[in-house]
């Protein structure tokens, strides 16, 4: 799977369209709301950017969620490891 495009990675590119898109999509949804002249102006954008806002906040949720169950995993798996004296065995070699 791609992890960049263009050298920049796709974690930051879509974190940062969400971050421009979602005020951007709030005062295109009011003035859609309010302007009538407005409305018959943009046409299909406004929802288009609100649809493209949300699928792009859906998809940073689920990275969230899939980073999350894997820290928790690895959490977990790492506190067995230490609770079961796994690779904490040292060298008694100090004169003791």
């Amino acid at each position: 799977m791609f992890d960049t495009i263009l050298g920049i990675p796709v974690h930051a590119l879509v974190v940062h369209a969400v971050v421009v898109m979602a005020p951007l999509t709030a005062l295109l949804l009011l003035l859609f709301g309010v302007s009538a002249r407005f409305r018959s102006w943009s046409g299909v954008l406004t929802p288009a950017v609100a649809t493209l806002t949300m699928a792009l906040t859906v998809l940073c949720v689920v990275a969230a969620v899939g980073v999350s169950i894997d820290v928790a995993l690895v959490g977990h798996s790492g506190a067995k490891a230490v609770w079961n004296d796994v690779g904490a065995a040292t060298p008694s070699g100090d004169g003791d």
